[in-house]
């Protein structure tokens, strides 16, 4: 009787994995049919380069397209709801296995989960990487070989040279287009920068690599910073002038204890559940910041740079290798690396004792695709990569 039993139930096993098998068998090949293109930034957003080329393929008519984003984000609603896959669930990486291609902002941020960093998951998607902001230092985790990297997206002519020479990419993988955000800044592109009125100054530090929640608030970096920001001087600007100073820490500092860092009734946080980085961007009259590329979108709009520069041995010796940018011959505004350079030089500005000509001519010269049909360049792009014959076997000759 029990031999019995046990042959029933080796049968029952038998029949569900030979229907389960020709289910997985359907299911795979349905998918390999209806693959989808599949876009991603960092887990929270959809304000950036692939959000915008998103929005380009949902104009263009396409239905098969999946956007993944943790659902409980506030960018999540900005999503159609079929389009939506919550950011490391199952879908995450069924999804990315079967896409047709993964257009992401950031470079392998779609196996940016535990389960999904093994080779079992290595996707056979063409991999675009937009970008999230223009390269101006090198960068070797992601020359040829180092990440899994179909189509190379540049900003600017500058920076392609800089690219085609330096990152060993074959020809055809790099294609400079523009970023595709930058349709949305184009219209707000001032014409004349000695007109304009400045109420609103953005304050924008990029991340440092050595620092961390033990050691920032006793850091160099925040000591120089409120160094400038709680000077007496600056708080005596905003009440005389009415200027109003904006602090946006970089994302990274986001996980950190006493962040921002920075409280002071002179100075409004940015707060990113509010509002996105392009929209703080299209409100302020000016940007200082000291190496983030945000300085590259800020200037695309014409709209003059400060850079605030105290740490420079360190950041070009612990963070990134120096690359073609020179702040002295290329910068779109003055570099300092004092706080009370900074305040006077400011000063001046308010007053409009200053010539900004050098610098809209360097903005001028830097960006030569200065137009809004940078999404257009990266759709061609995008579909000249997905199309090309010779990249099929290019993911053999990655080491």
């Amino acid at each position: 009787m029990i031999k019995k039993t046990v042959n029933y139930f080796c049968y029952f096993i038998y029949f569900v994995c030979f229907y389960l098998v020709r289910f997985l068998v359907f299911f795979v090949c349905f998918f390999n049919k209806n693959k989808k293109y599949v876009f991603l930034e960092r887990k929270n957003e959809a304000q950036d380069n692939a959000y915008y080329m998103y929005l380009f393929f949902k104009e263009k008519g396409y239905s098969n397209l999946k956007y993944i984003i943790n659902k409980k984000s506030s960018d999540a609603r900005k999503i159609c709801k079929d389009d939506l896959v919550n950011y490391g669930g199952f879908f995450h990486l069924f999804y990315i296995h079967f896409a047709k291609a993964i257009i992401s902002t950031h470079c392998e941020t779609f196996i940016n989960t535990k389960c999904s960093k093994t080779k079992l998951f290595k996707t056979k998607a063409k991999i675009i990487f937009l970008q999230h902001g223009i390269i101006k230092n090198d960068h070797p985790q992601l020359h040829f070989g180092k990440k899994q990297i179909d189509l190379f997206i540049s900003g600017a002519k500058l920076e392609y040279d800089f690219l085609i020479k330096n990152f060993d990419y074959p020809q055809g993988y790099i294609k400079w287009t523009g970023l595709a955000r930058y349709d949305f800044l184009f219209p707000y592109s001032i014409k004349n920068r000695a007109i304009t009125t400045i109420t609103k100054i953005l304050i924008m530090p990029t991340w440092r690599m050595w620092l961390s929640e033990d050691n920032v608030m006793e850091s160099d970096f925040l000591l120089q910073w409120k160094e400038f920001i709680c000077s007496k001087e600056v708080k005596n600007m905003c009440a005389e002038s009415g200027v109003t100073f904006v602090f946006l820490p970089h994302p990274e500092f986001k996980s950190f204890k006493n962040y921002p860092f920075i409280n002071e009734e002179h100075v409004l946080v940015a707060d990113l559940n509010d509002k996105n980085i392009q929209s703080y961007l299209i409100d302020a009259d000016l940007l200082i910041t000291d190496y983030s590329s945000v300085y590259f979108d800020f200037a695309f709009m014409n709209k003059p740079v400060i850079y605030y520069q105290f740490d420079e041995t360190d950041y070009y010796s612990k963070h990134y290798l120096k690359g073609y940018f020179d702040y002295d011959t290329m910068g779109f505004g003055p570099k300092f690396t004092k706080p009370s350079e900074v305040i006077t030089y400011l000063q001046k500005l308010l007053k409009k004792s200053i010539n900004l000509d050098v610098y809209a001519k360097r903005c001028d010269k830097f960006f030569l695709l200065k137009d809004n049909n940078n999404r257009e360049r990266n759709y061609y792009a995008i579909m000249e990569t997905i199309n090309d014959e010779k990249q099929k076997n290019s993911k053999a000759s990655r080491k």
